[in-house]
């Protein structure tokens, strides 16, 4: 992103990160929630925050935390975060800005009824196993096959002991759902459809900007 910290690159008016936190505000399900940004940002998040008044969300806590230097101690700075009182709680990437308060609900309904709740959908192209020297191996069987995404809700307990197990082993995880696997738990992936995406570089941008268009032509009032 040019040396920007993505969470903050605008999205049509607002930062990056600001669309999935009041989808998250919005969410009946969510009662806290915890922005974990990086190092010397705190202050910018806080402003961003106050900034989103006008839009008429519920009024929620929400906590600024410090990441760490990897996707695990960033996680686990904002478990920390949340209220000690916390059952269940929705890891989800800033970088995803089309997660909806329904997907984070259906996600902690999973979470309630199974122990977990991780979005994702069904691979619909035909995937390739290949060697260092990208040469095919095989292909895998799409029928079994999901792109896990985010929201991810787990019990919060069971998600920081999970994490901390990684961390003393010195393993690094590319999503929760994979510490919880490591730990032994059952992952329940919940099927969504609908736009998801993740803003990695600056061309996933120019999509977002589409979608976001797309999407407000859509709303009743647009």
């Amino acid at each position: 992103m040019g040396g920007v910290d993505k969470a903050f690159v605008l999205l049509g008016r607002l930062p990056l990160f600001a669309h999935s936190l009041m989808a998250a505000m919005r969410c009946p399900d969510v009662d806290a929630i915890a922005l974990v940004v990086r190092n010397g940002l705190e202050d910018d998040a806080r402003r961003a925050i106050a900034a989103l008044g006008p839009q008429g969300l519920p009024e929620k806590p929400v906590a600024v935390a410090t990441g760490g230097d990897t996707r695990q101690d960033s996680v686990l700075a904002g478990l920390r975060a949340l209220p000690k009182t916390t059952e269940f709680a929705a890891i989800h990437d800033a970088a995803r800005p089309f997660a909806t308060p329904e997907l984070f609900s259906l996600c902690f309904a999973s979470a309630r009824a199974n122990g977990s709740g991780v979005a994702a959908r069904r691979a619909s192209d035909t995937v390739k196993e290949a060697g260092g020297d990208g040469i095919a191996v095989r292909t895998l069987d799409r029928s079994r096959l999901w792109l896990a995404a985010t929201p991810q809700v787990f019990r919060r307990d069971a998600l920081m002991a999970a994490i901390e197990d990684a961390e003393a082993a010195g393993e690094q995880n590319t999503d929760d759902a994979t510490a919880i696997e490591r730990a032994g738990g059952a992952v329940r992936l919940v099927e969504w459809n609908e736009p998801n995406p993740k803003i990695t570089v600056r061309g996933d941008l120019e999509v977002a900007e589409a979608l976001l268009l797309a999407r407000e032509r859509r709303r009743p009032n647009g």
